[in-house]
């Protein structure tokens, strides 16, 4: 339950600015980095030419390069859409959706 709130609260920018950069987007990006690959050579996915093994990597795929992104950046956006309205941040609000642009498109 806490983590579906976590998710929750970062989707809609409920979480602070800081947060929700350094968090939910660099560490959870570097985290799946490692973290997919090895699941993917763990589970023995990787190693199989099935059709089943070939949907799971799909699956992790679409998680990795377009679910979390897309999670990331609305989150990344509304948070820092709040700190606009609710603090003088302008410079790091401004900084923060500028990065979210570019790390969108790279």
């Amino acid at each position: 339950m806490l983590l579906f709130s976590w998710i929750t609260r970062h989707w809609r920018g409920e979480l602070r600015l800081g947060i929700s950069w350094w968090i939910n987007c660099v560490a959870l990006t570097l985290l799946l980095f490692w973290l997919i690959p090895w699941i993917a050579q763990t589970s023995g996915i990787s190693s199989s030419d099935s059709a089943a093994s070939y949907t799971a990597i799909l699956g992790l795929v679409i998680l990795q390069t377009a679910l979390i992104p897309l999670w990331q950046m609305v989150g990344l956006w509304q948070a820092t859409d709040r700190t606009l309205h609710s603090t003088n941040r302008v410079f790091a609000a401004r900084l923060a959706q500028v990065a979210a642009v570019l790390f969108t498109l790279l």
